[in-house]
């Protein structure tokens, strides 16, 4: 399980640095016919365009990148908000593949 959750933290990451993405975080309160009970809706995802299917976001990986400011709210309705990389994010993941590139380098030669 834990594999899981870095596997698809990892895939977030991705879409949200290199394809420059939008996370999207669902929330709705559906009542029942009687209006006395009701069932929280509750998912994320990373909009993928139009004519390609949406990649699911793992809701603890939802909460942990919003709750360590690597996403911020860019937008959103009543029942969706929808986030992408803060800057800092994504200076610090450049910053992390840089490093890597040259490292690749200098074992390489």
């Amino acid at each position: 399980m834990k594999q899981d959750t870095t596997c698809n933290a990892v895939n977030v990451l991705y879409y949200l640095y290199f394809e420059n993405r939008e996370l999207v975080h669902h929330y709705e309160r559906v009542w029942a016919e009687d209006g006395m009970s009701y069932v929280d809706e509750e998912y994320s995802y990373v909009f993928c365009g139009m004519k390609n299917p949406n990649f699911p976001v793992n809701l603890d990986i939802y909460y942990f990148f919003d709750q360590n400011g690597i996403i911020e709210e860019t937008s959103g309705n009543e029942h969706e908000r929808i986030f992408m990389l803060t800057e800092h994010s994504r200076t610090t993941l450049s910053a992390i593949f840089k490093e890597r590139v040259k490292n690749t380098k200098t074992v390489a030669e």
